[in-house]
């Protein structure tokens, strides 16, 4: 549930209500150019959807860390284009589509760990609570933005460069929810099953070591 509501939250926020009114407003875009980066943010969940299964398959162990990282990769842009004092260039705005669009598929990894951790009765139950994470956190979001507009006003630039930036501390909240599960079962793994899943950074640098020693 974590998961679901820390990737997809801000997804679901910009798609189902306030995409549209921030391109055409917050960044001053025309309403065919608003629509044809709406459909890039289509297009990418088509894309990165089947890479992230992949990866998720491959490497069971490293869900949470690429949970995070579909957390940093959906908001260090809003960071970069919330920061700058005026309209972001096309270029910038496209990159942040392309990321925002990743939290989509990435909220999958969620669902993944119920179908590893739950006993195959209870994954009805299981898919339905972990599938309120990110809607909670979409309304949440929406609300939140919404009382911010209402506060300066209506519509403007600087409006929707305060509201966005509501954001960043529900994906802050969900990160830490994030890592205070992953370390309960985590821990479980390792009482239980005597699995003790090493960080990894340690493991990347234990792997560039022995490819550095030129060891097989």
């Amino acid at each position: 549930m974590a998961t679901h509501f820390t990737t997809s939250f801000s997804t679901m926020t910009f798609a189902m209500m306030w995409g549209f009114p921030y391109l055409t407003v917050g960044q001053a875009l025309t309403g065919p150019q608003a629509s044809a980066m709406m459909t890039l943010f289509a297009i990418t969940s088509l894309v990165v959807g089947p890479m992230l299964g992949i990866l998720t398959g491959r490497h069971p162990y490293r869900r949470s860390n690429m949970a995070i990282g579909v957390v940093a990769v959906t908001m260090i842009p809003w960071i970069v284009i919330l920061a700058l004092p005026s309209a972001a260039p096309l270029w910038l705005v496209a990159i942040l589509m392309i990321c925002i669009a990743v939290g989509g598929p990435g909220s999958a990894i969620g669902f993944d760990f119920a179908r590893t951790f739950m006993p195959s009765h209870r994954l009805g139950t299981a898919t339905g609570v972990i599938n309120t994470g990110g809607f909670t956190g979409a309304l949440l979001a929406i609300l939140c933005i919404g009382v911010v507009l209402d506060l300066f006003g209506g519509y403007s630039f600087e409006a929707f460069r305060w509201a966005m930036a509501a954001q960043l501390p529900i994906a802050l909240l969900g990160l830490l929810a994030i890592r205070h599960t992953r370390n309960q079962v985590r821990a479980r793994l390792t009482a239980e099953e005597g699995i003790e899943v090493e960080p990894l950074v340690v493991v990347i640098a234990r792997r560039y070591r022995t490819w550095r020693d030129g060891r097989p």
